[in-house]
């Protein structure tokens, strides 16, 4: 069998198991979940095989016809567009240019948010709130009663008289509702840092999966030695003033600047842990010494997150491992 042969069965292929997909109902509410992860084999496809825009445009044409006509539903279309279709050609892009590994990662992720984002309100018009959903989710746990959390103190704790029992339970409900609150908060944030995870998941396999036959593809390594820019220090400094902001023009700058905050904290919390693991990593130390560090770092990540963060933030400022590649 000749290579174009092989090359035309191959795309029929890819193009079958992409509306089988939607058979199967993959573009509907478990889609979300997978964004961008079922966006590989179309990555892996057309970094080893080079098509030209009108071959690109009929694979797609074809896909989105095929799942139109399996389903009949507009939104499984849509979801095959902005889950797949368009993380493909967005990694595409950056790989094209020889981005680092890292930068892939964050600018995927950065473009991918505007596109999902602006997707959840063509949703919303459509008649599917999915931040109305989540917040009915969260109001569910706001919901525990305070009955419920005294019995759960009885249970815990038989010796605590009534009056603490009350006082404890009241105290729990408030923090409850804090924390629910602060996550209805930063809706925007949480989506753009499952983005980031996701796509970190999406590359790191393309890019193992590549660099098995070809090593001119990015190190794996380049996760272990970047650093953020400065500007991100300064944009979280800037996000706390606006947390910190009154009025109700203020209001909608703290909501804004909490979601900034959240999402750049975190991400120093990411960075952090990567920086440590690429000191202990290039160490002159026994391998099981690595291991043990590498999940005392891990642990501490659960248990003093912000350590790690400053640690990050330090990183960033001072760049003492010297690293080449900036994000």
């Amino acid at each position: 069998m000749d290579s174009n042969a092989k090359s035309i069965i191959s795309r029929i292929c890819l193009i079958a198991i992409y509306i089988l997909l939607g058979v199967v109902g993959v573009y509907y509410a478990v889609g979300l979940a997978l964004f961008p992860i079922i966006a590989v084999p179309l990555i892996i496809y057309f970094i080893k095989n080079k098509l030209s825009k009108e071959q690109h445009i009929v694979f797609q044409f074809v896909i989105v016809l095929g799942i139109y006509l399996t389903t009949s539903n507009l939104i499984c279309i849509l979801v095959y567009l902005i889950g797949a279709c368009i993380p493909t050609y967005v990694v595409l892009y950056f790989y094209k240019e020889e981005f680092p590994l890292p930068n892939i990662i964050m600018y995927a992720t950065l473009s991918l948010s505007v596109v999902v984002l602006g997707f959840f309100v063509l949703m919303k018009y459509l008649g599917v709130d999915f931040q109305a959903e989540y917040a009915s989710i969260l109001d569910s746990i706001k919901g525990v009663s305070l009955d419920t959390i005294q019995e759960w103190l009885i249970i815990q704790n038989p010796s605590l008289t009534t009056s603490n029992i009350a006082e404890l339970g009241l105290e729990m409900k408030q923090l409850i509702n804090s924390i629910v609150d602060a996550m209805q908060s930063v809706y925007s944030a949480l989506i753009i840092l499952q983005l980031l995870i996701s796509t970190g998941f999406l590359v790191i396999i393309v890019n193992t999966i590549l660099r098995r036959k070809n090593k001119s593809f990015p190190s794996l390594k380049e996760l272990l030695s970047f650093r953020l820019s400065k500007m991100a220090v300064l944009i979280l400094f800037i996000s706390m003033i606006a947390i910190a902001s009154n009025g109700n023009e203020g209001a909608r700058w703290s909501i804004l600047g909490l979601n900034v905050a959240f999402f750049l904290m975190t991400l120093f919390q990411i960075t952090g842990a990567l920086a440590l693991v690429g000191i202990l990593s290039r160490a002159k130390i026994n391998k099981g010494i690595k291991i043990i560090g590498c999940v005392t770092i891990f642990l501490l990540l659960s248990i003093s997150p912000y350590l790690v963060m400053f640690f990050g933030c330090l990183d960033t400022i001072f760049n003492y491992r010297k690293v080449k590649i900036v994000v």
